[in-house]
């Protein structure tokens, strides 16, 4: 559903960016969505620095890397 969801998105016209959120520890659906094309936020957001976005994704992407 996603990936058809993802296909439709991309016809539109002028869009906005597509924009996903998760939970950190959910590494089954991160490295889905990676490869549907999602690459990680590292910037400030509500309540997290840039740095603290920064470090999350390095975590993340360690765990991934030994896990998966």
């Amino acid at each position: 559903m996603l990936t058809k969801l993802c296909m439709m998105y991309d016809l539109i016209p002028s869009k906005y960016p597509l924009y996903l959120a998760t939970q950190s520890q959910s590494y089954g659906a991160i490295k889905l969505y990676s490869r549907l094309g999602f690459t990680p936020y590292l910037g400030a957001y509500k309540g997290c620095t840039e740095q603290k976005s920064k470090n999350a994704w390095q975590n993340v992407t360690e765990i991934l890397r030994s896990k998966l």
